[in-house]
């Protein structure tokens, strides 16, 4: 019976963020170029390749930052706010990107930040194929999964090249 309160509870909590993430992106702007202010025309096109190293590489950090180690009543052992949390993601994630993950995932009280007990979105499975591909000097990836908690899903990440490093500027779960 506990399993089943719990297993019920978890698909209601992943249902509730597949909701939340869907209602973002259809309210998030699109960012429509790379050119930063201040940039000239000819370091607009030095854009170095994205790797598939790289991408590897933003992927797990993204989920390892995501998932902080946590004591036994959930607080977080290494970070205790909010704020800080995003700044641990900046090098490697827009900060309007990884917000509403954080805001689902953790609650800021006054002894520190705690995380929800449940399981982590769709994401990335780095042995899977996936398409890429270059589109206004971005990097849109596009990956089909399937798993036993998600079921089918499609995976698009957007990479931008922004302050000299790649950077995930956009995950859209369908």
């Amino acid at each position: 019976m506990k399993k089943t309160i719990t297993m019920l509870t978890s698909a209601l909590l992943l249902m509730f963020m597949v909701f939340m993430l869907s209602s973002y992106e259809l309210q998030s702007p699109k960012q429509e170029g790379l050119v930063q202010a201040g940039e000239t025309e000819a370091a607009h096109h030095e854009i170095p390749e994205l790797s598939d190293q790289e991408i590897v590489h933003l992927t797990d950090t993204f989920m390892d930052l995501l998932v902080q180690e946590v004591d036994e009543q959930y607080k977080v052992k290494d970070v205790g706010t909010k704020v800080e949390l995003m700044a641990q993601f900046e090098p490697y994630v827009l900060s309007d990107v990884v917000e509403p993950f954080i805001d689902f995932y953790y609650t800021e009280q006054e002894d520190g930040l705690y995380i929800l007990p449940t399981e982590t979105p769709p994401w990335f499975v780095k042995d899977q194929p996936y398409e890429t591909k270059v589109e206004d000097e971005q990097v849109k990836l596009i990956q089909h999964n399937q798993s036993p908690l998600h079921g089918e899903y499609t995976l698009q990440l957007t990479f931008q090249f922004v302050d000299g490093a790649w950077k995930i500027a956009d995950i859209i779960v369908e």
